[in-house]
């Protein structure tokens, strides 16, 4: 009983809303009894059927792409393989051993978001096509070992993970950060943006928020004028007239707050209606103007009322993205789900993202957030 309680096997979930393919794959996958646990279902909303103990032992997620991102905050750290309607031959035929080397050599939990690039270099995407037999030998070249279940030992094993396979991106991100807001409700938006503006300062970071949104939906009060606002530095942009990154420390002003910002122009559209090359621009030069500051800063994006396509734009820029996923079942929240899946699918493999529900989990893992 002891032994059993101890040595437990992993849970390979497998998240597919094609009824017809998930329970293929799922049979196909338990014959013959495997050495692992299969739990398949059809959405994000039936995982909370799940019991805690299958939902700590799962370590590998076959997933539909529409899926994909919001797993991710869901279980972090987990390998996410996306199911793709390619053809296998469209694969080269590496086999799984070598596959699985190289994929090991990554952070488990971005391989899906890398898996675009080792397309060349292998059989990266599990085609729904492929020979169920074949993903099963994928699927045993991750799961080489039986799953321990006290929480302690996996815990160790997840940070010993980390710290093998991902010191540059602790290293790269612990003197200056980027981040974007994406949220549909204002109220939950501004508790997010107060919490992060507040952990720099208790960390005695500079922060710099750049408000991108119309001046009537401002939570903070803020300062216009007629020279060196922001809406002169969009303009200026705009004209061809790029300044020098060492330049942007001339529009900004030290909030009372205790934060960096730039005062607002007089106009309250202004913002939102600047063009979508001259915001990247933007938005470049304030990276490089925290990339050479000789003190630790952080910049956080407020971005409201710009079209998704500018929003999604502005994130990818970025270090990192916190974002709220609706989780009523109204129409407006459907549509705000489809919205969701649709700016995920824009980000880099380069951007993390983090759930508002779980905003208390950047401390955790985002040295600039304390």
């Amino acid at each position: 009983m002891d032994q059993e309680r101890i040595i437990m096997k992993a849970v390979v979930l497998i998240v597919e809303n094609r009824t017809a393919y998930r329970l293929r794959l799922l049979s196909g996958l338990q014959q013959p009894a495997p050495d692992y646990d299969c739990i398949a279902v059809s959405s994000i909303q039936e995982l909370e059927n799940l019991d805690a103990d299958s939902f700590n032992r799962v370590a590998l997620i076959l997933t539909a792409e529409f899926f994909s991102s919001h797993l991710a905050g869901i279980f972090p750290g987990i390998l996410r393989l996306e199911l793709t309607d390619k053809a296998p031959d469209e694969f080269s035929t590496e086999n799984p051993e070598e596959i699985t080397e190289k994929l090991r050599k990554n952070s488990a939990d971005r391989i899906h978001l890398y898996l675009p690039e080792l397309i060349e270099g292998g059989k990266s995407y599990l085609s729904r096509q492929s020979s169920v037999s074949s993903i099963k030998e994928i699927i045993s070249g991750f799961l080489t070992k039986p799953l321990a279940a006290g929480k302690t030992e996996k815990a160790e094993a997840g940070k010993g993970l980390a710290n093998n396979i991902e010191p540059e991106t602790a290293s790269a991100h612990a003197d200056y950060s980027l981040g974007c807001l994406f949220f549909f409700s204002r109220r939950e938006r501004i508790k997010a943006s107060v919490s992060i503006l507040k952990s720099g300062k208790r960390k005695a970071h500079d922060m710099i928020y750049l408000p991108l949104m119309p001046l009537y939906d401002m939570a903070y009060p803020f300062r216009t004028g007629s020279r060196q606002t922001l809406g002169d530095l969009l303009l200026t942009i705009k004209n061809g007239r790029l300044p020098e990154h060492e330049e942007v420390g001339n529009y900004l002003y030290l909030h009372n707050d205790g934060y960096y910002t730039f005062p607002c122009p007089n106009r309250a559209d202004d913002l939102i209606c600047a063009d979508q090359r001259s915001l990247r621009e933007l938005i470049l030069l304030l990276r490089k103007y925290l990339e050479t500051r000789t003190a630790p800063a952080h910049a956080l994006l407020e971005p409201s009322g710009l079209t998704l396509e500018k929003h999604a734009m502005l994130a990818a820029l970025c270090d990192y993205v916190v974002i709220e996923t609706p989780t009523k079942t109204t129409d407006a929240a459907l549509m705000a789900q489809q919205e969701l899946a649709i700016f995920l699918s824009k980000l880099p493999s380069s951007c993390e993202i983090y759930e508002s529900s779980h905003i208390s989990k950047l401390s955790e893992e985002a040295p600039w957030f304390y």
